[in-house]
């Protein structure tokens, strides 16, 4: 699954504001992690991935959609959501998404400290 077709992608694509969730989930998707809805919750404090990966897609950011199937705590067989980047949109970003990942993770650690 990608995008879907009624968002226009944007080339290059932009950078959200950093301390955004948004810019939280583009540094972690662009460091090659595939995030999961609790992943994210735990993780990145995005209560709502969804939303926020249209976010970036609406930035222009290709992020896939791909199926994970995982097991409540019911024991029962479910789907959710898997997020993450192409490696040749990674490849892409080069030096300006390895010193966004670099601004926004500096950033994300001083809002944790205080």
């Amino acid at each position: 699954m990608n995008a879907p077709a009624n968002i226009a992608p944007v080339c290059p694509p932009h950078y959200p504001g950093i301390n955004t969730q948004p810019a939280r989930l583009l540094a972690a998707l662009l460091t090659g992690r595939r995030i999961h809805p609790l992943d994210g919750w735990r993780s990145l404090g995005i209560y709502r991935l969804s939303d926020t990966v249209l976010q970036l897609r609406k930035l222009g950011w290709p992020v896939v959609t791909d199926r994970l199937d995982v097991t409540n705590r019911f024991n029962e067989a479910c789907h959710v959501a898997l997020y993450y980047l192409p490696d040749d949109a990674i490849d892409a970003a080069g030096l300006g998404g390895l010193e966004f990942i670099a601004k926004a993770q500096s950033n994300a650690a001083e809002r944790r400290a205080a």
